[in-house]
């Protein structure tokens, strides 16, 4: 954990597939915040939405019905993860193959 708090730029790929659990709230809130806290470069990528609106320019009835940021992490830590932020959205068709079963 010290050295992913401490290292020049850390990116965390595809939250919000993890399994959320009291534990991993806690370690996530204490690393994001140490980042923030020294200014420490920080890339996220993620498929949530940040809140229950989606993005502005999304219809309403193509916003999402799944969890958000807010309602997965809590507005503390989603606070701090975009906090400073530059947010880039990509859209598009899903560039994974599909499993042949």
């Amino acid at each position: 954990m010290d050295h992913a708090c401490r290292c020049d730029v850390l990116i965390l790929h595809d939250l919000g597939a993890e399994k959320v659990t009291e534990w991993s709230l806690e370690q996530l809130y204490r690393l994001v915040d140490a980042r923030v806290r020294n200014r420490r470069e920080l890339v996220v990528t993620t498929n949530l939405p940040y809140d229950e609106r989606g993005f502005a320019d999304t219809p309403l009835e193509q916003r999402p019905v799944r969890p958000n940021l807010v309602e997965r992490y809590g507005s503390r830590i989603t606070e701090r993860l975009l906090h400073g932020a530059v947010v880039v959205r990509v859209v598009g068709e899903s560039r994974r193959k599909p499993v042949p079963w």
